[in-house]
């Protein structure tokens, strides 16, 4: 028995390893273990192309019996920790590495209840009997297939240990070594494909896509009003987003859309998706839709809630909620869990905190169907009634955020919260729990039971541990695409650095004609400057990552380059950036035109006394007319960077395995 730092408790062998393929009547051959001494990675080369040459040995595998240690699987905790820090980044490893499982169509299931069960833990390799997963953990089970199996494992290896084509992979994934037979409870996750649903009305878009972004939801595209029918029907998406109101809107234009806008074909659309089996996700202004009434609108009946087939107008009905409109609380809001069982609040303490309104709902009535997952508390306005609710509608399955929760997370929240903060924000869990319990199936008995022995998956893992060896060299296959990302991003920081100058400005004119500080304050953010600047500062990052994932492309290169499949598809990869960067280069020049005539015009109302009417128009034309072209961009980017991260890691994972066939 060989020491081996990752499994300490396992058969290591110097020897080529045989694939036992059960059930299947031939036989693949795995690699030989990789050695840093070229002389002697020579001599095996050798002795192998011999050994297969003349035919003469056969090479036996380790068989499957109790004497030697098998494995079932791997298992990814939902852990709860005291360092809230350290919590936030193993929680979206956790996600990235489910994310990238489900794309590469392997099966990861979610446990609805809490399970003791025997495990070892990777670099520890001590048997912990009996130690308690919380529900909301996540299991990946080996198949039996030879080749589904390697790519978990190397999948798997690289969050655990290192990943070569990761820039920051600090936090390390921890990971469990099922060590027994199991049956459990729990959901069977699906590839989640999200649609973000966007009109005139809409805000939002990108704390949902930020939420995405940070998590590892790659499969992420936009849909302007008019169009949600046709891309409903023409594609394969299972979960659609509604986000909130455009902050320079009043609550009452969501009464005018109802009165005025009678979208039929749209409404018909979404409510077809989701009576077939869709996701339906949504914040403010999603609650107000999907709802089948709202104060001082009549209210629909509740049986448009029960039969999918029935027509509807103005309002979606998805939800047998009526709503009434809230108030602009920018304060944070207690809520308490009441079913503590419902997977949009796995690996959530009972009491949440974070999340504010911004003329957002008050649900006032609930049907029978209707699932109230938490309620506002502490509040004189909303004590009592339900924050976040749940329901099915026909075949699909419906998540409704009063509040803004995707926005209130160790992230995010500072950027849009100047008072005191207290308790924990769980904004990415509600979030991305809701994102996999709209999409997967349904609760079913699911279970592992497909061993393997810990001497293959060690073996595996010693070859695909750390491979940066191999990407030394980096060929220059995206050329102006790259010049193009880094103009870009030159752009989007002048533009930045602008819109704050010229805040700045307002500001001092305030402070020169003597106006109340609170109200220069309150004209400085009227419209949502905050939210304006963040949205530029996420496109900025989302061209910095593209261009980090190009580059890393560009090293992988050299060992796929006679792969056709990988040929053909960067092609296409490179046709699309090439068409967003362009369309992203118009967007940023029209912008920063409209800033150079909002400066051009900006001394001449220092001269006047009206602070308020002048300074309003101005910071009212940042807002929106800025904000438009910013909503362009996000139609854009981060399409380019999650395209271009899916492309990368998909071709890596498949080399990694192909090197152990």
């Amino acid at each position: 028995m060989a020491d081996n730092e990752l499994f300490k408790d396992i058969f290591i062998y110097n020897q080529t390893y045989k694939i036992d393929c059960r059930g299947k009547n031939k036989t693949k051959y795995m690699l030989p273990r990789r050695r840093s001494n070229t002389k002697i990675i020579a001599s095996i080369i050798v002795i192998c192309f011999l050994s297969v040459s003349l035919n003469q040995y056969a090479v036996s595998s380790e068989p499957l019996n109790d004497s030697i240690p098998l494995c079932y699987g791997f298992i990814l905790p939902n852990a709860i920790l005291d360092n809230k820090t350290l919590e936030n980044q193993i929680f979206c490893k956790i996600r990235h590495l489910v994310n990238d499982l489900l794309r590469e169509d392997i099966s990861v299931f979610w446990t609805s209840s809490n399970m003791t069960i025997n495990v070892s833990k990777i670099n520890n390799g001590k048997i912990e009997e009996n130690l308690l997963f919380e529900k909301g953990s996540f299991i990946v089970p080996f198949t039996g297939v030879d080749i589904v199996d390697l790519k978990i494992i190397a999948i798997v290896c690289d969050y655990n240990q290192s990943s070569e084509i990761e820039q920051n992979n600090n936090a390390k994934t921890p990971v469990y070594l099922l060590k027994e037979q199991i049956s459990f409870d729990g959901y069977d996750l699906s590839n989640v494909k999200i649609l973000n649903f966007m009109n005139f009305l809409t805000c939002g878009e990108s704390w949902y896509v930020d939420v995405a972004f940070k998590c590892g939801f790659l499969n992420y595209d936009f849909v302007y009003n008019d169009n949600t029918s046709k891309k409903l029907e023409d594609s394969d998406y299972n979960l659609l987003i509604w986000p909130g109101y455009d902050l320079y809107y009043p609550s009452l234009f969501a009464a005018l859309e109802i009165i005025l806008d009678f979208p039929t074909r749209r409404n018909r659309a979404i409510r077809d998706f989701v009576g077939k089996g869709g996701g339906f996700v949504g914040s403010c202004q999603a609650v107000f839709m999907a709802a089948r009434g709202m104060k001082p609108l009549p209210a629909y009946p509740s049986i448009l809630t029960q039969y999918p087939n029935l027509p509807s107008i103005g309002l979606l009905s998805i939800s047998d909620i009526v709503t009434a409109s809230g108030l602009a609380i920018t304060k944070d809001l207690e809520q308490e869990i009441l079913d503590k069982n419902h997977p949009v609040v796995y690996g959530v303490d009972h009491y949440l905190t974070g999340g504010f309104l911004i003329h957002g709902p008050k649900i006032i009535k609930i049907g029978e169907s209707v699932n109230v997952i938490a309620n506002f508390k502490n509040d004189s306005y909303l004590d009592g009634t339900p924050s976040i609710v749940s329901n099915n509608f026909g075949d699909g399955k419906v998540v409704l955020f009063s509040p803004h929760s995707e926005i209130r997370d160790p992230d995010t929240g500072p950027k849009f919260w100047d008072g005191e903060t207290t308790g924990t924000y769980n904004g990415k869990k509600l979030i991305t729990n809701a994102f996999y319990y709209t999409t997967a199936q349904g609760e079913a008995e699911l279970g592992a039971s497909e061993p393997r022995n810990l001497s293959f998956i060690a073996d595996v893992w010693d070859k695909t541990r750390d491979l940066s060896d191999l990407l030394n060299e980096q060929e220059d296959i995206f050329g102006e695409i790259e010049a193009d990302i880094d103009e870009s991003i030159e752009n989007v920081a002048d533009i930045i650095d602008r819109i704050y100058s010229i805040l700045e400005t307002i500001e001092q004119i305030g402070i020169e004609q003597n106006v109340d500080p609170a109200e220069i304050k309150d004209i400085l953010y009227y419209g949502g400057n905050k939210y304006l600047l963040y949205c530029f500062d996420l496109i900025k990052i989302y061209l910095e990552n593209t261009s980090t994932a190009i580059q890393t492309i560009e090293k992988i290169y050299p060992l796929l380059e006679d792969d056709a499949d990988f040929i053909e598809q960067l092609e296409q990869l490179k046709f699309n950036l090439s068409i967003k960067i362009g369309k992203i280069q118009e967007i940023l020049s029209t912008s920063a035109k409209k800033l150079r005539d909002i400066e051009n015009i900006l001394e001449t109302y220092r001269k006047h006394q009206l602070f308020r009417k002048f300074m309003e128009k101005i910071v009212k034309k940042i807002s929106h007319d800025i904000e438009i072209q910013t909503e362009y961009a996000f139609q854009l980017m981060p399409g380019g960077y999650f395209n271009s991260l899916k492309f990368l890691r998909h071709h890596w994972y498949n080399y990694e395995t192909s090197i152990l066939i």
